[in-house]
């Protein structure tokens, strides 16, 4: 049986601490404290006033919410406290944003999340609450592109993006051995991530959906030709988007403002070819590591869809969510009706034991 493996974040964070996202939201907040605060002060009212402990309802109960745009997810969608819900109304409407907000921005792209914590604890959600205030006017195109590039700058960690990125003290020679062995036991590996961790242990290419330091921005032939090379930072194609939608715009063609029109092509881009190869290739067994799929809709969907999959291999952190909210949440994402998929549950910790011993 062909197997595919399928990593985001949570695969490099493991051994490259600058990616966790405690370090990467703390570098941001450093580099752009005045940007960081105002986003925080602009959602601080999302926050007030709900039971945290209150967050999910029963998936079996009646009442479901339709799930919004660039979740990957059918109509039903989890159960959240009415008391949640009816705050964040109110605050969208007290603030003066439409009523469309809700569905669009919480339930769609994920920012109903954001309510049970303290602090924003991500790019891609300070990205979001930009874009949702910059309808007020509190937040600019440029503010926009500032937080991109300083993710940008987060992300390439002074050039260290692969094996020499690795920091983690537990990781010995064996330790990356075992490392390399579980890799290359896939067939194909896809990726969210823009480092080169990955790739230094895998004998084949990575498939690297939202682009990487060895893809340059500048090609004329849709990315096309991947460096051999990491290229420098200005150099580097990487996508930050609020919503499978919008990192499928981003990821189909140009960034029109770097192409050379003269040699513009009108083909998809590589990037196009890895999701299609993600929803027709022949494996028949995805494991998905680290990754949450909360805004890749675009990707989701492209799993769901591919008959060849017969089986999805989950792996989760059993401390961080309860198992039928679980359950429910992944097959939303990749079960589609008249397509049979099994969905195996793993803990994380199965990996680890297999990698760190």
């Amino acid at each position: 049986m062909k197997k595919a493996l399928l990593v985001g974040n949570g695969f490099s964070s493991q051994y490259i601490s600058a990616y966790r996202n405690d370090n990467i939201v703390q570098k941001f907040k450093d580099t752009s404290p005045l940007i960081y605060s105002r986003i925080d002060a602009c959602f601080e009212p999302f926050r007030k006033g709900i039971d945290r402990y209150t967050f999910y309802v029963s998936p079996l109960r009646s009442g479901t919410i339709m799930c919004g745009r660039g979740t990957g997810l059918r109509a039903e969608s989890l159960n959240f406290s009415s008391l949640l819900v009816n705050h964040i109304k109110k605050v969208i409407s007290e603030i003066g944003f439409s009523d469309s907000v809700f569905n669009e921005y919480f339930i769609g792209y994920g920012l109903i999340h954001q309510t049970q914590k303290d602090h924003v604890e991500d790019i891609e959600s300070l990205i979001k609450i930009a874009f949702l205030f910059k309808d007020k006017d509190l937040f600019t195109t440029e503010d926009i592109l500032t937080i991109k590039d300083i993710a940008n700058n987060i992300m390439y960690n002074n050039g260290k993006i692969g094996i020499d990125g690795i920091d983690n003290p537990n990781v010995t020679d064996i330790v990356k051995d075992n490392l390399s062995s579980w890799i290359n036991n896939f067939e194909y590996i896809y990726s969210t991530n823009y480092d080169d961790l990955i790739d230094d242990y895998y004998n084949k290419q990575v498939f690297h959906i939202h682009g990487g330091f060895h893809y340059d921005v500048r090609d004329a032939k849709l990315y096309k030709n991947i460096s051999k090379r990491r290229l420098d930072l200005q150099d580097a194609f990487l996508t930050w988007g609020i919503s499978g939608e919008d990192k499928m715009s981003l990821i189909a063609g140009f960034s029109f403002s770097k192409i050379v029109f003269s040699k513009f092509t009108f083909a998809p881009s590589i990037f196009q070819e890895y999701l299609d190869s993600l929803s027709s290739d022949g494996f028949e067994e995805l494991h998905i590591y680290g990754y949450s799929g909360e805004n890749d809709g675009h990707i989701n969907e492209r799993i769901a869809r591919n008959n060849n999959i017969k089986r999805i291999v989950y792996y989760y952190y059993p401390e961080s969510i309860e198992m039928d909210i679980l359950k429910y949440k992944v097959e939303n994402q990749y079960l589609k009706e008249g397509i049979h998929k099994e969905i195996i549950y793993k803990s994380h910790k199965e990996v680890e034991k297999i990698i760190f011993g």
